[in-house]
């Protein structure tokens, strides 16, 4: 059997530890490299090809995103396909999955199973699931630098902060929060290192929903071992990730209502700074399950272990 492997290789090629551009530090390409590299171990009968499809993209059509086999993959996809039977997995850490299926680039008919890291959500109000099927993986720190800078600093000793605040893009939801002015909210983009060290001294950490029910401040916070505050998430994980076991969920039952989700924010802080075991319970619970399911090594052994090329032939 062949098997073609499709990602935007971060390095000139994918033996080299050079890091020459920005997006080379995404954690998912680097996962996919170790993914690509695990099964050309296991599986010595199958002929594997990596495949740069950041060369691909270039040749597709000007103005249109690359999303899909139809044109070429793109930045936050991982592509296996078998090229004599065109049937593929995509392994999708994008925003939003309901694209696939909005778009006109997806060859959806050839795609077998559709791996998922996060964006299930129907919408950017309520964030309520959408249908699509798919087989829940695991996720990470958006840039590998900040994972390496997580396991520098993540047992530096914690306080709990004065107040709740959040470094990230002022859009949809996170809009109301800036304007409402209770949660600090900004938008000024710093290096990774000044960022994971920012939040590593605290012992309280939020996520806000914004393009996705999911940003990777929530896997910061596990793997800095801060007690996390956040929605209840419907994005399922292979293992999961258990509201008030792993983090402190907002206890608020419609995210539509904006004002209330902020009330919520706030109380679920306040619980927190009263209860001190309770924060170290779910920074040691959110710590374990970043070292089991979040790190780039986890995230490409879960995937060896879900991937069945047999459904490609």
């Amino acid at each position: 059997m062949k098997i073609n492997f499709y990602w935007e290789f971060p390095y000139p090629d994918i033996e080299s530890e050079i890091l020459p551009l920005y997006y080379a530090t995404t954690s998912h390409l680097h996962s996919a490299i170790q993914l690509f590299k695990i099964c050309r171990e296991a599986y010595p009968d199958i002929e594997f090809t990596a495949i740069d499809s950041a060369q691909l993209n270039e040749k597709g059509e000007p103005g249109i995103k690359q999303y899909g086999p139809a044109n070429k993959f793109s930045h936050f996809y991982i592509i296996i396909e078998n090229p004599d039977t065109k049937k593929y997995f995509t392994i999708a850490y994008w925003d939003k999955l309901r694209g696939m299926s909005e778009g006109t680039h997806w060859d959806l008919e050839n795609m077998v199973e559709l791996f998922a890291g996060c964006g299930v959500q129907e919408n950017e109000k309520d964030f309520k699931s959408t249908n699509i099927n798919y087989t829940p993986i695991s996720n990470m720190c958006l840039h590998i630098t900040a994972d390496q800078r997580i396991q520098q600093v993540w047992q530096t000793p914690k306080t709990t902060p004065e107040y709740l605040y959040f470094k990230g893009g002022d859009y949809d939801f996170r809009s109301h929060v800036y304007k409402d002015g209770r949660i600090k909210i900004d938008n000024i983009r710093v290096s990774q290192h000044e960022f994971i060290d920012m939040l590593a001294k605290d012992s309280i950490i939020i996520d806000i929903n914004g393009a996705s029910e999911i940003s990777h401040r929530t896997f910061d916070a596990f793997g800095l071992s801060a007690a996390l505050i956040r929605p209840k998430l419907t994005i399922k994980y292979h293992n999961e990730l258990i509201p008030d076991y792993h983090y402190a969920v907002l206890k608020c039952d419609d995210l539509g209502d904006w004002d209330r989700v902020i009330d919520a924010y706030l109380d679920r802080f306040e619980d927190l700074k009263k209860d001190p075991e309770l924060v170290h319970f779910l920074a040691m619970n959110g710590r374990k399950w970043y070292e089991e399911n979040a790190t780039v090594k986890a995230n490409a052994t879960l995937l060896k272990q879900l991937i069945n090329f047999n459904k490609l032939i």
